[in-house]
Protein backbone atom coordinates (compact mmCIF):
# COMPACT_ATOMS: atom_id res chain seq x y z
CA UNK A 1 0.00 0.00 0.00
CA UNK A 2 1.04 3.65 -0.57
CA UNK A 3 -0.84 5.53 2.13
CA UNK A 4 -3.64 5.81 0.72
CA UNK A 5 -6.30 3.24 1.24
CA UNK A 6 -4.82 1.17 4.45
CA UNK A 7 -6.65 -1.78 5.43
CA UNK A 8 -8.03 -3.49 3.51
CA UNK A 9 -5.23 -5.66 1.29
CA UNK A 10 -5.36 -8.96 3.52
CA UNK A 11 -9.20 -9.22 3.24
CA UNK A 12 -9.34 -8.50 -0.12
CA UNK A 13 -6.69 -11.31 -0.80
CA UNK A 14 -8.96 -13.78 1.27
CA UNK A 15 -12.14 -12.60 -0.92
CA UNK A 16 -9.97 -13.10 -4.42
CA UNK A 17 -8.52 -16.80 -3.26
CA UNK A 18 -12.47 -17.32 -2.60
CA UNK A 19 -13.53 -16.31 -5.94
CA UNK A 20 -10.45 -18.60 -7.35
CA UNK A 21 -9.84 -21.09 -5.47
CA UNK A 22 -7.23 -23.10 -7.72
CA UNK A 23 -5.23 -19.41 -8.21
CA UNK A 24 -1.99 -18.80 -6.01
CA UNK A 25 -3.10 -15.68 -4.27
CA UNK A 26 -0.35 -13.65 -2.33
CA UNK A 27 -0.73 -10.59 -0.45
CA UNK A 28 1.86 -7.82 -0.21
CA UNK A 29 1.24 -5.79 2.64
CA UNK A 30 2.96 -2.41 4.10
CA UNK A 31 3.93 -2.58 7.78
CA UNK A 32 1.63 0.02 8.73
CA UNK A 33 -1.28 -0.85 6.18
CA UNK A 34 -1.64 -4.00 8.03
CA UNK A 35 -1.91 -2.34 11.42
CA UNK A 36 -4.76 -0.36 10.24
CA UNK A 37 -7.33 -3.73 11.39
CA UNK A 38 -6.22 -6.38 9.29
CA UNK A 39 -5.88 -9.19 11.92
CA UNK A 40 -9.77 -9.90 11.07
CA UNK A 41 -8.99 -11.05 8.27
CA UNK A 42 -6.01 -13.31 9.42
CA UNK A 43 -9.33 -14.66 12.08
CA UNK A 44 -11.05 -15.60 8.42
CA UNK A 45 -8.45 -17.51 6.88
CA UNK A 46 -7.62 -19.65 9.84
CA UNK A 47 -10.96 -20.75 10.74
CA UNK A 48 -11.47 -21.36 6.96
CA UNK A 49 -8.80 -23.30 5.58
CA UNK A 50 -7.64 -19.87 2.99
CA UNK A 51 -4.68 -20.61 1.81
CA UNK A 52 -3.08 -17.53 0.71
CA UNK A 53 0.69 -16.23 1.33
CA UNK A 54 0.60 -12.47 3.41
CA UNK A 55 4.11 -10.99 3.28
CA UNK A 56 4.64 -8.17 5.28
CA UNK A 57 7.48 -5.64 4.35
CA UNK A 58 8.29 -4.34 7.83
CA UNK A 59 10.23 -1.37 7.55
CA UNK A 60 8.72 0.08 11.10
CA UNK A 61 7.66 3.31 10.09
CA UNK A 62 5.11 4.78 7.51
CA UNK A 63 7.19 4.93 4.42
CA UNK A 64 4.97 7.41 2.66
CA UNK A 65 3.90 9.81 5.36
CA UNK A 66 8.03 9.96 6.26
CA UNK A 67 8.28 10.60 2.86
CA UNK A 68 5.41 13.30 2.77
CA UNK A 69 7.12 15.43 6.00
CA UNK A 70 10.68 15.63 4.47
CA UNK A 71 9.76 16.25 0.82
CA UNK A 72 7.63 18.89 1.34
CA UNK A 73 9.79 21.36 3.01
CA UNK A 74 7.13 21.12 6.05
CA UNK A 75 8.15 22.57 9.71
CA UNK A 76 8.50 18.82 10.64
CA UNK A 77 11.53 17.95 8.47
CA UNK A 78 13.27 21.28 9.63
CA UNK A 79 13.11 20.46 12.49
CA UNK A 80 14.31 16.67 11.98
CA UNK A 81 11.62 15.51 14.09
CA UNK A 82 8.74 13.42 12.37
CA UNK A 83 6.47 11.71 15.33
CA UNK A 84 3.88 10.23 12.81
CA UNK A 85 6.00 7.39 10.72
CA UNK A 86 8.03 5.40 13.11
CA UNK A 87 6.62 2.29 14.34
CA UNK A 88 8.90 0.68 16.47
CA UNK A 89 8.84 0.36 20.18
CA UNK A 90 7.46 -1.77 20.49
CA UNK A 91 8.60 -3.30 17.29
CA UNK A 92 5.85 -5.68 16.09
CA UNK A 93 6.76 -9.39 14.95
CA UNK A 94 3.83 -10.04 12.72
CA UNK A 95 4.42 -14.02 12.56
CA UNK A 96 3.26 -13.72 16.42
CA UNK A 97 0.04 -12.29 14.98
CA UNK A 98 -0.31 -14.63 12.81
CA UNK A 99 0.48 -17.61 15.54
CA UNK A 100 -2.34 -16.13 17.56
CA UNK A 101 -4.58 -17.34 14.97
CA UNK A 102 -2.79 -20.89 14.42
CA UNK A 103 -1.17 -19.75 11.00
CA UNK A 104 2.84 -20.17 11.15
CA UNK A 105 4.89 -17.97 9.20
CA UNK A 106 8.60 -17.25 8.78
CA UNK A 107 10.32 -13.86 9.67
CA UNK A 108 12.92 -12.83 7.21
CA UNK A 109 15.96 -10.44 8.33
CA UNK A 110 18.25 -10.92 5.29
CA UNK A 111 18.70 -12.47 1.57
CA UNK A 112 19.89 -15.49 2.60
CA UNK A 113 16.78 -16.29 4.19
CA UNK A 114 14.25 -15.32 1.53
CA UNK A 115 14.29 -18.26 -0.57
CA UNK A 116 13.51 -20.56 2.34
CA UNK A 117 10.96 -19.00 3.91
CA UNK A 118 9.55 -18.66 0.29
CA UNK A 119 9.23 -22.29 0.11
CA UNK A 120 8.07 -23.01 3.53
CA UNK A 121 4.99 -20.60 3.04
CA UNK A 122 4.52 -22.28 -0.71
CA UNK A 123 4.25 -25.85 1.14
CA UNK A 124 2.30 -24.63 3.92
CA UNK A 125 -0.26 -22.79 1.08
CA UNK A 126 0.01 -26.31 -0.81
CA UNK A 127 -1.00 -28.11 2.33
CA UNK A 128 -4.53 -25.21 2.42
CA UNK A 129 -3.42 -23.45 5.27
CA UNK A 130 -2.24 -19.37 5.03
CA UNK A 131 1.06 -18.67 5.68
CA UNK A 132 2.48 -14.77 7.15
CA UNK A 133 6.23 -13.96 6.32
CA UNK A 134 7.09 -11.10 8.20
CA UNK A 135 10.52 -9.35 5.93
CA UNK A 136 12.27 -6.78 7.59
CA UNK A 137 13.57 -4.07 5.45
CA UNK A 138 15.44 -0.89 6.34
CA UNK A 139 13.86 2.04 5.94
CA UNK A 140 15.69 4.74 3.40
CA UNK A 141 15.29 8.08 2.96
CA UNK A 142 15.25 11.61 4.47
CA UNK A 143 14.80 10.91 7.53
CA UNK A 144 15.12 7.21 7.93
CA UNK A 145 17.36 7.21 11.47
CA UNK A 146 14.73 9.02 12.92
CA UNK A 147 12.80 7.00 16.07
CA UNK A 148 11.63 9.69 17.77
CA UNK A 149 8.34 10.10 18.86
CA UNK A 150 6.93 12.09 22.03
CA UNK A 151 7.58 10.46 25.40
CA UNK A 152 3.94 10.70 26.45
CA UNK A 153 1.93 8.21 28.81
CA UNK A 154 -1.57 8.17 29.50
CA UNK A 155 -1.09 6.15 32.89
CA UNK A 156 1.23 8.93 33.68
CA UNK A 157 -1.26 11.38 33.48
CA UNK A 158 -4.22 9.56 35.19
CA UNK A 159 -5.44 10.70 38.66
CA UNK A 160 -6.52 7.39 39.83
CA UNK A 161 -4.92 4.07 39.32
CA UNK A 162 -7.87 2.52 37.58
Amino acid sequence: TEGRSLGWGVGASAGVKLALPDRQVVSLQGDGGFLFGQTDSLWTMSRYDIPVMTVVTNNRSYEETRWQIFNRDGRAGRANRDYVSYLGDPDVDFTKLASAYNIPGAVVSNSDELEPAITQGLRTLRDGRPFMLDVRTRTLGAGAELSWYPDYSVADIRTRNV
